[in-house]
């Protein structure tokens, strides 16, 4: 994707165990990981969110808890997230399953063609992700 606002839902079936990461990454970023790795050979080119500790990831860092605010309960197995990037202001957000947006996980992405990634660290993860088209 490298215009326009973009939303993927997202649902993780399977056990989360340390590593259930949804995100957002360039052709260059490093797609195959092994079990339990944090993936570190991204680089510079993967931004992600954590599912299972809520910390966002960029690269081999790992950043500030997300989302923001003590009224967020931890995600649970089976729910539905909504992961939306906008491309023309290069911010990547996501949703609940409610529909309540969590805040801007990442903003100043650049200007390269983005795809949706998810990592998982555990074999037997079971993760469907569906294009949804413009949000709302």
């Amino acid at each position: 994707m490298s215009s326009g606002v973009h939303a993927f839902d997202i649902v993780w079936n399977g056990p989360l165990g340390m590593l259930a990461v949804v995100g957002v990454g360039t052709r260059n970023a490093y797609l195959r990981c092994l079990a339990n790795e944090y993936c570190s050979r991204a680089g510079e080119q993967y931004w992600g969110w954590n599912l299972a500790n809520n910390r966002l990831l960029h690269g081999k860092r790992r950043l500030r808890a997300y989302p923001r605010g003590k009224n967020f309960s931890a995600y649970k197995q089976g729910e539905k997230i909504r992961l939306v990037l906008d491309c023309d202001r290069h911010v990547v957000s996501f949703e609940n399953a409610s529909g309540t947006r969590l805040g801007t996980a990442f903003a100043n992405l650049p200007s390269v063609v983005l795809y949706p990634t998810i990592w998982a660290g555990q074999r037997l993860a079971d993760v469907s992700i569906v294009y949804i088209g413009h949000p709302h």
